[in-house]
């Protein structure tokens, strides 16, 4: 078995951590309790058949807290609190990164064949979604009185090559 080991980023509000593994010669078994989510799972959903290279997400949210997974293949994930952005590998299923409410996140799709899991919050609310990334800098500024001038640099909501 393998512990769970939390793995702090620089910003302290994101979390990579590693679940439960248990493992023999028929494979893997990772485990979630409900202990380990910090929220009630309002959603799950599944992103999947993307092509290598596409960049998914894109958005940013008021409320809704997320912990991905990617199930099958590779995916980096960027995330962006409007004033820095910070990257996550995921390649290992037993990999889970909790996202905070107010990010912007980009995922970009780095193998064939990668499914991503996400466990949401809340259900869908289009209200919930801040597209566009000027706005959602905008809408930091006014929560959080925070981000100062260098968050406006627009390329944070795309990954670069």
């Amino acid at each position: 078995m393998s512990q769970s080991i939390p793995i702090m980023s620089a910003n302290s509000s994101l979390r990579l951590r590693v679940a439960p593994t248990y493992s023999d010669a028929k494979g893997s078994l990772s485990v979630l309790e409900g202990a380990d989510i910090p929220f009630v799972i309002r959603r799950i959903y599944y992103i999947h058949d993307v092509p290598v290279g596409a960049v998914r997400g894109e958005h940013g949210h008021r409320q809704l807290e997320q912990i991905i997974l990617c199930l099958s293949g590779a995916v980096e994930v960027m995330i962006c609190d409007g004033i820095k952005q910070e990257f996550f590998t995921l390649a290992d299923p037993s990999t889970l990164l909790y996202v905070p409410s107010g990010r912007w996140r980009s995922v970009k799709f780095k193998e064939a064949g990668s499914v991503l899991c996400v466990l949401a919050s809340r259900p869908f609310d289009k209200s919930d979604y801040i597209y566009d990334y000027e706005e959602f800098l905008e809408w930091k500024r006014g929560c959080s009185g925070g981000a100062d001038g260098s968050a406006s640099d627009s390329s944070a909501r795309r990954f670069q090559p």
